[in-house]
């Protein structure tokens, strides 16, 4: 360990990246937020992939109609994100652990950004939904993909008989992408063998179905691992590298647990920087089984078949550096003892980051100096400030980002 600090190489993300459990990823401005299984579907986010902040939560509480279509759920599973004509879709299950009883849900927003007074999530409610003895499929872990601006397609499926296709009817402007009731069977396993957290990610002539195979949820004790098939068309028929069908038991595993990091799977794809990157939660058999966000490039080898490279580590990170200045919102605001502070440098420079109250005094250095390209967190401490309006200033010489800060005591 001390000759991997000493070489600055880091296996993996920084910051907030313990207890995330199928995560999701999408980049909204110069901003990446990640979406993950929460009791209100918890949101983190980044400037470069690679350093995390965790910001809040999509809902406070859970949604008056998912307590009623499926009694004794008690937290939010697996969300999806969409962009989809000028609007954020996220897609969540609502479930309980050994039943079908599960439904898929819809809230949507304008924006991404919490800071944003557009800032609203709208819930439409559920999408779609089983029932045991009357389906034989699972209604959860949803990822969804556009073929085109007319077409919208949603795939899903955990246990039961495998992972299904559903296409989805564009929306008016009251309500959100909602089921179109066309089915298709793309992957299953026999029923002694898992399959569950679809992903498809589009790539040249392909389409390659991503699934996790095994047992999730068990800490060091997980036996999840990353598979994939790939098909000319969205509807399949999916194959894997071998050529057999995914809908008959196939699937060419790309990605297992190792010694440290246990149960890799519930994965999806986002492409930047050049690259395509597999987005994914693996169990840290150093931390107690913490499910734990991993990141890693994607390679393709000669016939076309995905590659899984190591995670990002604190060198390759300098490959996708920012190239903005950013100043974030103070987290939390208002705050009442401590505040973070987070800012990004797209190249080495010197940069003041001070504290002024409204009449333009200046009560604070908080960072003066020459900073490397990255983000920074700086904290705030106030112990003999009074309460009011603060404002927190960047300055790089040749521009000035101001933000608004609420202390409260």
């Amino acid at each position: 360990m001390i000759l991997l600090l000493l070489t600055g190489v880091v296996w993996g993300q920084t910051g907030d990246v313990t207890h995330v459990h199928d995560p999701q990823i999408i980049q909204h401005d110069s901003t990446f937020y990640l979406f993950s299984t929460g009791d209100g579907i918890a949101i983190r986010r980044s400037q470069d992939l690679y350093h995390w902040n965790y910001i809040g939560e999509v809902f406070q509480e859970l949604p008056g109609w998912a307590e009623e279509s499926v009694p004794g759920v008690s937290n939010l599973w697996a969300p999806a994100i969409l962009k989809y004509n000028q609007r954020y879709y996220l897609y969540y299950s609502v479930s309980t652990f050994g039943s079908n009883r599960s439904c898929i849900g819809v809230t949507v927003n304008t924006t991404l950004d919490p800071f944003d007074e557009k800032y609203e999530w709208v819930d439409h409610g559920k999408v779609v939904c089983s029932q045991p003895g009357v389906s034989n499929f699972n209604t959860i872990d949803p990822h969804v993909i556009t073929r085109s601006y007319y077409e919208v397609w949603m795939s899903f499926g955990s246990f039961w008989s495998g992972i299904k296709l559903l296409r989805l009817q564009a929306p008016d402007d009251s309500i959100g992408l909602v089921s179109a009731q066309d089915l298709h069977a793309i992957a299953d396993r026999p029923a002694e063998d898992a399959i569950e957290a679809p992903f498809i990610y589009k790539r040249g002539d392909y389409y390659y179905l991503f699934v996790s195979f095994d047992q999730c949820c068990q800490g060091v004790e997980s036996t999840y691992k990353i598979a994939v098939g790939r098909a000319a068309e969205l509807t399949g028929p999916y194959y894997d590298r071998d050529g057999d069908p995914l809908a008959e038991g196939g699937g060419t595993i790309i990605k297992s647990g190792s010694t440290r990091w246990r149960g890799p799977g519930h994965n999806a794809v986002i492409d930047y920087a050049g690259s395509a990157w597999l987005v994914h939660h693996a169990y840290d058999a150093w931390n107690n089984g913490v499910p734990t966000l991993r990141i890693a490039r994607l390679n393709w080898d000669a016939a076309g078949w995905p590659v899984v490279e190591e995670p990002i580590t604190r060198l390759m990170h300098e490959e996708v550096q920012p190239r903005h200045w950013v100043l974030e919102q103070n987290m939390p605001n208002p705050f009442n003892t401590k505040t973070s502070i987070t800012f990004t440098v797209p190249e080495a420079t010197t940069i003041q980051l001070n504290i002024y109250d409204l009449q333009g005094r200046r009560l604070k250095v908080l960072a003066n100096g020459i900073h490397p390209t990255g983000q920074h967190t700086v904290v705030w401490n106030p112990q003999r400030t009074s309460s009011g309006m603060y404002l927190c200033v960047l300055d790089t010489g040749k521009r000035k980002f101001v933000r608004r800060m609420i202390l409260v005591k």
